[in-house]
């Protein structure tokens, strides 16, 4: 049986820098940020999945007719940002799906409405991150929310970072717990089909990586 390998790439783009110079700006360096630069924001994470390195892109159809569901494919978010304090931020995750085996094939997944920044923080300790869900509104959910009837997934993707003053040693871990809500425990997205039914629909997730 063919082995499927599941990489994980995140690249993250710092705040996006709105270049919009006016000739006063270039003459004083120490000028205030603009509105935009102190409070709008973009990240982008990239997820791919798929055969081996050594294994052509060419992959026999899926259970469901798709040749695409059984090849390598993109996962694509940008996170747009709107800090509203100074702690925190309104956060909306743009969520596509790129099929790249034997067709190319474009999905919208949906979007992701949430919180972010510093979510908990102490004297030497910061929990810093995103709590967000899908929403159940037909027009953004994307299509395997829609084809599973997705109502909520809440969730957090953050990171645990604790620095006590008096070490030189540090602690790093990424948290990535979600729980799904479904009006239809057994309605199935064409992903679902091919991988086990219903057993392929998550329930709930837990994601510890320690650093």
């Amino acid at each position: 049986m063919a082995h499927r390998q599941t990489i994980v790439v995140i690249l993250t783009v710092v705040a996006a820098k709105a270049l919009a110079l006016s000739p006063t700006t270039l003459q004083d360096e120490s000028s205030q940020p603009s509105w935009f630069t102190k409070n709008i924001g973009i990240n982008y994470n990239s997820f791919f999945a798929g055969p081996g390195l050594n294994s052509s892109l060419d992959q026999p159809r899926s259970m469901t007719g798709e040749a695409s569901d059984s090849g390598l494919n993109f996962l694509n978010l940008i996170s747009v940002k709107y800090k509203y304090s100074e702690r925190f931020a309104f956060d909306v995750q743009f969520r596509n799906q790129v099929i790249v085996t034997n067709e190319k094939e474009f999905r919208h997944q949906g979007q992701r409405f949430g919180i972010s920044g510093k979510l908990l923080k102490g004297e030497d300790w910061v929990l810093a991150g995103a709590v967000n869900t899908d929403v159940p509104v037909g027009a953004i959910a994307g299509q395997i929310p829609s084809e599973r009837t997705l109502l909520f997934n809440p969730g957090m993707f953050a990171t645990f970072t604790y620095t006590p003053a008096a070490s030189r040693w540090s602690a790093f871990a990424l948290l990535a717990p979600r729980v799904w809500f479904y009006r239809d425990r057994n309605a199935l997205a064409r992903q679902d089909a091919l991988n086990g039914g219903t057993n392929a629909k998550p329930e709930y997730t837990v994601l510890l990586i320690l650093l």
